[in-house]
């Protein structure tokens, strides 16, 4: 007989070995559990990123490399010309096969990831492209100018549907600026292809409908500095294709540009509202140029244009102070305010030498009330002005 020692001793033993087989299947159970989960796919390490700087300056460096590049293409030309290495249609020829080259190149580029470096070498083919089309008709007579205007037009439909499809800003602006310059080159191709008045009409309705399409797309695509850019362009274009005959259509496509830029397609840009208000602008300066256009002498012509302007301005600046009052808008106190310091430092540094003695009175104690005006405006509902 086991004396009670002994049995004490194999029950400890007992109780040990059931404790450590306890935690054997418990440890076999996590390892079954852990098995059955999928396993987590192996994290890469997060890629530095790049600095803006950096980005800046390799953007930088693509516009003057594809600038540059499309210099030393126009200085070949004329090397080929004045060496007469090749014919009219070849030159022309080798310049369209250049273009598509550097533009096939370009998407090849924005495929492999190089999107920055594809932006320069396709906008610099485009723009070989339409070089190649105008000289085509302007230089070599190929082809007539009616073929080289739907020519320029096609060329700047291909950069601007390549630049929604792949989100290049610049192929957008070097396709708009290509659509807006089209109709002045079919000008000089042919500049008695249209009466005046064709013209005009022609101008003012295909600049509406490209200024469309710019604040269209940049809506769409968030390329807010498309609108400053491309209404600047055609602002300059719309100056070219004034006719003193005809005042009240181009006062007419101002106010319609104006309207444009103050409801802009998705997103309200603020720098398309400010463009709305310089268009306005615009439209009442063709007026008191209308207006005035023949009153009086040269003198009295140029004084009373002059103070018109100021006066328009200070009235304009106001209004917009009253505007930011009741819409509580904080752009319309900008732009206000803005309005107002011109007009005060052209009071002061213009107006005070060229007016005679009669417009100089009655331009300072016009604009003395309106600014007066405009203070207690601003002091009265300052705190709502700024809020």
């Amino acid at each position: 007989m086991p004396s009670d020692e002994q049995i004490d001793r194999l029950n400890a033993q007992v109780e040990r070995l059931s404790t450590e087989v306890a935690q054997l299947r418990q440890r076999v159970a996590d390892l079954e559990r852990a098995r059955s989960l999928p396993t987590p796919a192996p994290t890469l390490p997060p890629r530095a990123p790049v600095a803006p700087s950096a980005n800046a300056g390799l953007k930088l460096l693509n516009r003057a490399g594809a600038l540059t590049l499309f210099i030393g293409i126009l200085f070949f030309f004329k090397y080929a010309v004045d060496n007469r290495w090749i014919g009219a249609a070849g030159r022309v020829l080798l310049g369209a096969f250049a273009g598509l080259a550097l533009l096939l190149a370009g998407q090849w580029l924005r495929k492999r990831g190089q999107s920055i470096f594809a932006q320069g070498v396709s906008g610099c083919g485009i723009a070989t492209l339409y070089i190649s089309a105008y000289a085509a008709a302007g230089y070599y007579k190929l082809i007539n100018p009616v073929s080289a205007f739907l020519l320029l037009l096609a060329i700047s439909a291909v950069a601007v549907i390549l630049s929604i499809r792949s989100s290049d800003v610049l192929l957008a602006f070097v396709g708009y600026i290509g659509a807006i310059l089209a109709p002045g080159l079919f000008r000089y191709l042919d500049p008695n292809i249209w009466s005046a008045n064709v013209w005009s009409w022609f101008g003012f309705v295909y600049l509406l409908i490209i200024d469309a399409l710019v604040l269209i797309e940049a809506g769409l695509h968030a390329r807010r500095f498309l609108v400053p850019a491309m209404a600047a362009a055609v602002a300059l274009q719309t100056f070219y294709l004034i006719n003193p005959q005809h005042p009240v259509v181009c006062v007419v496509f101002f106010l319609a540009m104006a309207a444009l830029h103050f409801r802009p397609p998705k997103n309200n840009f603020a720098e398309a509202y400010v463009i709305g208000h310089i268009f306005v602008l615009l439209a009442g300066f063709r007026l008191l140029v209308f207006w005035f256009g023949n009153v009086g002498s040269i003198e009295a012509r140029s004084s009373l244009l002059s103070e018109s302007e100021s006066v328009l301005l200070g009235v304009y600046g106001l209004a917009l102070l009253a505007s930011a009052v009741l819409r509580k808008s904080s752009v319309d106190r900008v732009i206000g305010l803005t309005l107002l310091a011109i007009v005060i430092g052209k009071l002061y540094v213009v107006d005070v030498w060229l007016l005679t003695r009669v417009y100089r009175i009655s331009a300072f104690v016009a604009l003395g009330l309106l600014l007066l005006a405009s203070s207690f405006i601003y002091s009265r509902w300052k705190q709502r002005v700024s809020s």
